[in-house]
């Protein structure tokens, strides 16, 4: 990766956790989302929460991936970009949600670092570096890391998946069922990172 891609990457990157994390517009930020669904639904355990929550992104992303395939050839150029990095907003937000109802402060660096991780598949046992007592130093490096993986990610995308999106109809189908699956496997690594409930401060050295 040259340095121009990996400033690119890393730009990209941080818009998509800066507006997942923040909502944009009618997006609302996870804080909003949250409160809604535990508000219509107060009985809900922390799990249901999360289930519900699920369910909601995996249908926004299969939405506008659908609709980012249904024109073939001539929605592609214009579309495919725009859509994934939407994809990449919508899968950040899903993950600071679950964060949320787990406990953790959606705005401390590690809670950043382990979101960026969910979205560039790393998820679970691989976020122990970010476990009790871990050094703000690596955890600001495996944020800066992760947050270029989600660019690169993204930017990757852009040409592996433009093919199959070529056929209109068949092409939104097929989009609409990998942004869906792709933000479901989001999800379960964002449950196995957070769900434990949030660690002590990262040591100040």
């Amino acid at each position: 990766m040259t340095e121009a891609v990996r400033q690119e990457a890393g730009d990209i990157g941080g818009r998509v956790l800066r507006l997942g994390r923040q909502g944009v517009g009618s997006f609302h930020s996870p804080e909003r989302v949250v409160g809604a669904l535990r508000a219509a639904h107060p009985r809900d355990s922390d799990e249901q929460t999360v289930q519900r929550l699920v369910n909601l992104h995996c249908s926004q992303s299969a939405v506008q991936g659908a609709i980012s395939g249904v024109g073939g050839i001539f929605t592609l150029v214009l579309m495919l970009p725009l859509s994934l990095f939407t994809d990449g907003v919508i899968q950040a937000r899903l993950a600071y949600a679950i964060a949320l109802v787990y406990g953790h402060d959606p705005d401390a660096p590690e809670t950043a670092a382990l979101v960026a991780g969910c979205l560039v598949g790393v998820g679970g046992n691989s976020a122990s570096a970010l476990g009790v007592g871990a050094p703000r130093a690596l955890v600001a490096a495996v944020r800066r890391k992760a947050v270029r993986r989600v660019g690169a990610k993204l930017l990757t995308r852009v040409g592996g998946e433009g093919a199959a999106r070529l056929v209109p109809v068949a092409g939104a189908a097929i989009a609409g069922a990998t942004d869906f699956a792709l933000t479901r496997g989001v999800a379960k690594r964002a449950v196995e990172a957070f769900q434990r409930g949030p660690n002590p401060a990262p040591n100040q050295e």
